[in-house]
């Protein structure tokens, strides 16, 4: 069974981060050591070291030097811990400053394409009234086309009538011309006839 040293009751630190060195009045053969707490504020908790020493050795300067190099490389450790938080921090800046510029780049792209999206837009609608108005002017041509073409069939067909009924006329001409002349020959023979008649007459007469 172990045993109660009188001067286990000493004087804890008073912070979380202030590193109290407690020194034993005279040196200790053991394999365990239990530490009891009996005081604490707000909460209880306990951190400790013990720094254990080789038979004969004195303790004093060589644990002070122990741990101004720990604290030297507690506040090494902490500082490149900062440095490359630090660093980190740069980097997700630079990223952050990197994908902010992609971002705003890929913005002005997409207003760009916005914008010829809407000009291709207008102009394909333009066309397209373009298209509509061709395609009734095609229709009202095309309409004015057949008109025409039904007008020309309808003259083709009155002139066909037309160049019947001139040669009809012609040859009720050249009959009424033939009759005409026989007729005025009959006249002529009748009249000398008739010019016959009356110098008989004449002659019967005297």
């Amino acid at each position: 069974m172990g045993r109660i040293l009188p001067w286990a009751h000493v004087q804890g630190n008073v912070d979380a981060l202030t590193v109290k060195v407690v020194r034993l009045p005279e040196p200790v053969v053991a394999s365990k050591l239990r530490i009891y707490p009996v005081d604490w504020h707000q909460h209880f908790a306990l951190r400790c070291e013990v720094h254990v020493g080789a038979a004969g050795a004195t303790s004093g300067a060589p644990l002070e030097e122990t741990l101004k190099l720990a604290r030297k490389g507690i506040t090494e450790v902490r500082r490149g811990m900062e440095d490359r938080q630090k660093a980190k921090q740069q980097q997700d800046d630079a990223k952050a400053a990197e994908v902010s510029a992609l971002k705003d780049k890929a913005e002005q792209e997409r207003d760009v394409l916005e914008k010829r999206l809407q000009d291709a837009l207008a102009k394909v609608e333009d066309l397209e009234t373009l298209r509509t108005t061709m395609e009734e002017r095609a229709a009202k041509a095309e309409t004015a086309l057949l008109e025409m073409q039904v007008d020309r069939d309808r003259l083709v067909t009155q002139v066909s009538q037309l160049e019947g009924d001139v040669s009809e006329s012609s040859k009720e001409k050249a009959a009424f011309e033939e009759e005409s002349t026989n007729l005025q020959d009959e006249c002529k023979t009748l009249k000398r006839a008739v010019d016959d008649l009356q110098e008989q007459l004449n002659v019967d007469c005297e």
